[in-house]
């Protein structure tokens, strides 16, 4: 007979076979064979908890690295991009806004400021099309291609955001979320997800919700190594440029 007790953490498994039955004398090896089992589960948690504290070290590692290398290379074109920002339309070439990360603590992300000054007032609550009149010329092709989130990696080498992870989401967002979609925010927001590769801006918000909360439940390095390399193949099929023909839904729409 097996008692199972996994809410404390720690699996305390009892096992009474005939061998013991009306043996009364035998009660010590009992109690001793109970303390191995309880010493093997307790050891085999242990080691489960850090293999995960493990990965999540190098998952860390590997977002400060891959960042920052990103950032050196990509300086030039980053810098040319904001000249061009600056050139097509009036206001910042920045825009900031704050999002929500793991564990729904706030953050200030920052991204290519692609529609016109002002826009916001216009735009919150509701998916952005192509066809939006907000959106700048230059604006318009930083979206096609994500571009307009390369500033983001300042983000991940901070620690806010990881290469790979759900995407961050805004307070009034993360408010509505039930207790299962609040899943979602046991990982760092990423640059790109599992939903971003199996559709994204395709997607209405209970389908990428889901995608996200099984990334999060199915998470590895090589899931993560994965989603990298599906990442270039979204772009090509536009997944990361506009959300089009898609209805606002109950989490996207403000109160």
């Amino acid at each position: 007979m097996w008692f199972n007790m996994r809410n404390t953490g720690l699996t305390i498994c009892s096992q009474i076979s005939t061998r013991y039955t009306g043996q009364g004398h035998r009660a010590t090896e009992f109690i001793a064979d109970l303390t191995r089992v309880l010493c093997m589960e307790t050891r085999n948690d242990s080691i489960a908890a850090n293999n995960l504290d493990s990965r999540m070290v190098i998952k860390r590692l590997l977002d400060v690295v891959l960042s920052g290398i990103a950032l050196v290379l990509l300086a030039v074109p980053l810098f040319l991009i904001a000249v061009a920002i600056k050139l097509d339309s009036k206001g910042p070439a920045l825009f900031r806004q704050e999002r929500m990360g793991k564990d729904a603590r706030p953050f200030i992300v920052w991204k290519f400021r692609t529609m016109k000054r002002g826009a916001r007032k216009d735009t919150a609550g509701i998916y952005i099309d192509a066809k939006n009149p907000n959106i700048t010329r230059i604006g318009y092709w930083l979206r096609r291609w994500a571009l307009d989130e390369l500033p983001q990696l300042l983000n991940v080498f901070k620690g806010d955001m990881s290469l790979v992870g759900p995407r961050p989401t805004l307070r009034y967002q993360v408010e509505k979320y039930d207790e299962r979609q609040r899943l979602r925010l046991k990982m760092k927001p990423g640059l790109t997800g599992w939903a971003q590769v199996n559709g994204r801006n395709k997607l209405n918000w209970s389908k990428r919700m889901e995608y996200d909360i099984w990334y999060v439940q199915n998470w590895s390095l090589q899931l993560d190594a994965k989603i990298m390399l599906l990442t270039p193949m979204a772009l090509i099929r536009k997944d990361f440029a506009f959300a089009d023909d898609l209805p606002p839904d109950e989490i996207v729409c403000r109160p």
